[in-house]
């Protein structure tokens, strides 16, 4: 370069400046990992010519060995911000040559700078733009306090790139999004997919950390989306992704902590290791968060320590039995309790396992797809061993509680959901179970600060938001509700439906009842919509087509209708005789579905001393 002069590089609506190591568009830096930046350098110098794969591993990793999906995972990043938000696969700027390597199809040019113009064009001269401070420009500032950290931490923290600018308090917030999965195996998701939920697990466990629920996360699993919209969403300060891959018994795993106000990195790393080391590569990624982050992470962390095991194969067992459980659907529940039984065989002292095999019993007792007799001792016995190994873990106290039968003093469950709280004030489905069963016991408003909390930690979470529009029902605040299902239908969900129509019957409005429940009686559990619709006409005065409908409900052959459902279209025909038959059907059962205590639809009934004995039956107190 002459005279001092520089080189940039301008292509479509971005400017490249290698000296600088700044990519922006519109003014606006662009946060990259070092490897990815050098990647986009060299295909930028190189526009329009094929490079082959050996090329970019000698330049990117010169003397160091490494996996072919390292390169993948630059490209990946580039094609994710170039592309803008959309899909990262399309080859806009960057063409993919089979088998050979890669191709920038950007026409690029090439501009000259003189120092006295360095980082500006004519356009640029009025307002400087950001750029990331410079490994030399950071030393050349080494007096600044601020700098000596960021050089003392870069240095202690393998394998830690240079740190962007700052994080202020807003980023006391994180979400994980998920891994992806660079292994040459599209099976080895479940390690990617355990990977990130075993890394939230544990940042959840930071005291002063806010951290994103995974049903939340999980939305964003390969849409490519830019971070500070994702940021937005999920309302953190911070994203972390990654990739994992597996060769043999190789782990390597690459993450990053991005500022998700603007977009810059706080840190990129890679970690190479054994399976016997992957907890390791957790914490040390949980250590540069919170020091970036600016967060003391010396409060007890217990249940991350004892959750463990020492055998490296049950571990990978657990994770696998944990993917299919995610699932749902019965064969891929029978499959998660044969992976949880093997790990168990592996470690015998394994609680985690022990845990996973009583959660997969509740779920299939939970959605009807095996009696409930028939699994809930096994779960029980599961769940006894796990918290004989490790009482600590606030997952088995939800689950102890969701075992306790549907009729006994609730306080117990409280104490059980209370206990899951304290020891994971991060964990959103403690907060969000322990915020449904204080709406059972009536007590509206704590259990919206508990909701509020789990909707907080998991934003995106129809059911959470769900049972916070049934608190709103049962509290009388009927507006309440329809603002809350408005949420939910924005969420792409219609689970909200139901309690949105029972609260229009409280209102009055049973026309807009009627054409709700009509809507949901196409669904998919017909039994149950038609009584809802049963009891839209029972409210509206229609006596015999609720008659006619209750009928039909309860002869369709359309899945299993719960007794309570069936009681509360009585108590709106008037007949009381009939609700409480069906009633006490529903605690004998017993019918998990009764909000006895708090349902305005039962308010008609509330005097008759069968009430009164029933509540006192069902271990609510007065």
């Amino acid at each position: 370069m002459n005279n001092g002069e520089k080189t940039i590089f301008s292509f479509g609506p971005y400017r490249l400046d290698p000296v600088e190591r700044v990519l922006s568009r519109a003014n606006e830096s662009l946060g990259l990992t070092p490897k990815a930046f050098d990647a986009l350098v060299l295909l930028v110098e190189n526009s329009g010519h094929l490079l082959e794969k050996d090329l970019f591993m000698q330049r990117l990793w010169p003397d160091t060995t490494v996996e072919e999906n390292n390169l993948s995972q630059c490209i990946y990043v580039l094609r994710r911000t170039l592309n803008h938000g959309t899909a990262p696969d399309e080859n806009q700027y960057i063409e993919t040559v089979p088998r050979r390597g890669y191709r920038f199809t950007a026409n690029v040019e090439r501009i000259s700078l003189s120092p006295r113009h360095e980082g500006m064009t004519n356009s640029d001269k009025a307002e400087p733009k950001p750029r990331q401070r410079s490994t030399r420009a950071a030393l050349l500032a080494a007096g600044a306090a601020a700098v000596i950290f960021a050089l003392a931490f870069a240095i202690l923290s393998r394998r830690l790139r240079p740190a962007s600018p700052s994080a202020d308090t807003s980023s006391a917030s994180v979400a994980v999004l998920p891994f992806l999965n660079l292994s040459d195996k599209p099976q080895n998701e479940y390690l990617s997919d355990g990977f990130t939920e075993e890394l939230t697990t544990a940042l959840a466990e930071v005291h002063g950390l806010r951290v994103v629920a995974r049903t939340s996360a999980f939305q964003f699993r390969g849409k490519g989306e830019d971070v500070r919209k994702i940021g937005n969403q999920l309302n953190v300060g911070a994203i972390i992704e990654g990739s994992l891959s597996k060769t043999g018994d190789k782990l390597h795993v690459t993450a990053q902590l991005i500022n998700a106000r603007n977009g810059y990195h706080f840190w990129s790393g890679e970690y190479d290791g054994d399976p016997k080391e992957i907890y390791g590569i957790e914490e040390q990624i949980v250590s540069q968060t919170t020091r970036a982050l600016g967060i003391s992470d010396n409060g007890p962390r217990a249940s991350v320590a004892t959750r463990r095991t020492e055998n490296p194969e049950a571990h990978d067992l657990y994770l696998e039995g944990r993917y299919f459980w995610y699932k749902r659907d019965l064969p891929d529940m029978d499959k998660s309790i044969e992976l949880f039984q093997a790990a168990i065989r592996k470690d015998h002292n394994y609680a985690l396992a022990y845990l996973g095999l009583a959660d997969a019993y509740v779920v299939i007792a939970g959605n009807g797809q095996r009696p409930y007799a028939q699994v809930m001792p096994a779960a029980g016995k599961a769940l006894s061993k796990s918290l004989e190994l490790d009482p600590s873990l606030p997952e088995a106290h939800i689950t102890k509680a969701m075992l306790l039968p549907p009729f006994v003093d609730q306080r117990m469950k409280e104490q059980e959901f209370r206990r899951a709280v304290e020891l994971a004030p991060g964990y959103a489905t403690a907060h969000h179970w322990y915020g449904v069963i204080l709406t059972s016991l009536g007590r509206f408003e704590e259990a919206d600060a508990e909701l509020r909390k789990a909707q907080l930690l998991d934003p995106l979470s129809p059911m959470v938001t769900e049972d916070l529009a049934e608190n709103y029902y049962y509290w009388r605040r009927y507006d309440k509700v329809v603002e809350q299902v408005g949420r939910i239908r924005e969420m792409g969900s219609h689970v909200g439906d139901p309690i949105l129509g029972l609260a229009y019957i409280q209102q009055g409005q049973h026309q807009e009842a009627i054409a709700l429940f009509r809507g949901l009686s196409q669904g998919g559990e017909p039994g149950k919509n038609l009584t809802y619709l049963a009891t839209a006409y029972a409210a509206a005065g229609q006596a015999e087509e609720a008659r006619r409908l209750l009928k039909a409900a309860q002869n369709s052959g359309g899945g299993y209708v719960p007794a309570y459902m069936i009681a509360r279209a009585y108590v709106f025909l008037g007949e009381k005789d009939e609700a409480f038959g069906w009633l006490q059907k529903g605690y004998e059962q017993p019918d998990p579905t009764m909000s006895l205590r708090v349902d305005p639809a039962l308010d008609p009934i509330r005097s008759d001393p069968r009430y009164t004995e029933l509540v006192r039956k069902a271990g609510f107190p007065n």
